[in-house]
């Protein structure tokens, strides 16, 4: 009986800490994006009137009679913050000032869509962070700025842009924003009507999605980095780029019609992840670099050079080197009419299009020693390239001439051995274990055990 006794509080103990460890699996999961209420805002908020500051001057005696903290030097900033403003007008506008300030921690009801939620014109040295603002004109529109920071802020609902950077402004960090539901672009780096070139604007790690026309738009802009975003759910396009050089890296783009596209200006596009969009790359300029992306699941082309009427330009002259195309339905790359000139070596091509995976109308298009899933044999030589070109479809009538046999072993999961199992991942780290598997698999192994226990003792 006490043997019993002993062996069933020892299942129940069992029981509960698998319990435990369930639940605790279930909290561990990253949590779902959610958007802030306002009304739970407001409750926390001091109600203020709009802000607009003209000047040095301004702001210091504004910030006298406010008692905001700071003296706007670089270690001691002003720090405007806990205020919800609602108001058909500027509700945050500064100018001509380079005092160091942070305006942090706001809500922002622009009500009437005329007015911007923040405007800051002809200034220096500012921060612009964790405020929700929504119902403006713009949502944040920074003017001719210099070393501003817009960092961690929730724009929704504007009519004109989400963040707008424009007219020379240099020196801008656009960071870690959540931007969505915005008319004219969620991030917006120039003016549509013309304005002078922003230089070297950071745009990363921010969640842009459903907005109309596209997430992020280059139109006046040179030297910027947009790196580590994500870009889902847009109206037409994730990323445009419509002037300057700059560096594309490590997005992930889904649900829009073109992942990528390049109608101006010239880009390094490298490791950014593309699906579930019709063109996932699309180039119409010259002297890109497209190298490292996975371009997977899409519903017509993983990569597009095209000729615009429109612009005069053509995809010529570019470079696309270790790509991953894969199941996308029409085909993994295209040329089209005077698309001329371009290299493509050492891709991936997996399981694109019905009949062939990749198309060239265009003239001189060097396509060589690419992986073509449908051609890896034969090789009588054992050299790793199948002795018969790759045709490839167009008018051009081209080929690549030296096909591997086999891709590079680390492009889990488009290619991976039959034979090789492992319990790491590509770079050596342990693959982990899901918490639930664990718990259930150490359940019912103990009660196994001490069913056994039982049936043997009795």
């Amino acid at each position: 009986m006490t043997l019993r006794r002993k062996g069933l509080n020892l299942l129940l103990i069992i029981t509960v800490l698998s319990l435990l460890m369930l639940n605790s699996s279930s909290l561990s999961g990253t949590p779902e994006l959610g958007t802030i209420e306002p009304a739970a805002i407001t409750q926390t908020y001091t109600l203020h009137d709009p802000i607009h500051i003209d000047g040095n001057a301004d702001f210091l005696s504004q910030t006298s009679s406010e008692g905001w903290q700071g003296d706007g030097s670089p270690g001691n900033p002003i720090i405007i913050t806990g205020y919800s403003i609602s108001a058909a007008e500027h509700m945050l506008r500064v100018e001509n000032s380079d005092l160091h300030f942070e305006f942090i921690d706001n809500q922002l009801d622009g009500l009437s869509w005329v007015w911007c939620g923040i405007a800051i014109i002809n200034s220096a040295n500012g921060v612009i962070k964790d405020n929700y603002v929504r119902r403006a004109a713009a949502g944040i529109h920074v003017v001719t700025v210099e070393n501003y920071t817009i960092e961690g802020n929730e724009v929704l609902d504007s009519e004109y842009g989400g963040i707008i950077v424009e007219d020379g402004s240099v020196n801008v960090t656009v960071k870690n924003n959540i931007v969505y539901d915005n008319r004219e672009y969620g991030i917006h780096i120039g003016n549509p009507y013309g304005s002078t070139v922003s230089h070297d604007v950071t745009i990363v790690e921010n969640t842009v999605f459903e907005n109309s026309p596209g997430g992020i738009r280059l139109l006046e802009a040179d030297g910027c980095i947009v790196g580590d975003n994500e870009v889902y759910s847009n109206t037409l396009n994730g990323i445009d780029v419509e002037s300057g050089s700059h560096h594309i890296i490590y997005n992930n783009i889904t649900d829009c019609i073109a992942g990528i596209l390049i109608s101006e200006g010239n880009c390094t596009i490298t490791h950014n992840e593309i699906s579930n969009v019709e063109y996932a790359i699309s180039v119409g300029t010259e002297n890109n670099t497209i190298s490292k992306n996975y371009l997977t699941n899409n519903e017509k082309i993983g990569i597009r050079f095209y000729h615009s009427d429109h612009t005069g330009f053509s995809g010529s002259n570019n470079r696309v080197t270790g790509n991953i195309i894969a199941n996308n339905s029409r085909w993994g790359l295209e040329f089209t009419t005077n698309a001329d000139d371009n290299v493509v070596q050492n891709n991936y091509f997996f399981m694109n299009g019905e009949t062939c995976q990749a198309t060239d109308d265009g003239e001189n298009n060097f396509i060589d020693a690419n992986y073509w899933d449908d051609w890896i044999s034969p090789d009588a030589n054992n050299d790793s390239i199948v002795d018969v070109p790759y045709s490839i479809e167009g008018d051009t009538e081209n080929s690549d001439l030296h096909p591997m046999t086999i891709p590079d072993k680390s492009l889990s999961p488009w290619y991976i051995e039959e034979t090789t199992t492992t319990t790491e991942t590509s770079n050596g780290e342990p693959i982990p274990m899901d918490p639930l598997l664990i718990a259930v698999g150490v359940s019912v192994v103990v009660i196994i055990l001490v069913v056994a226990i039982f049936v043997r003792r009795k």
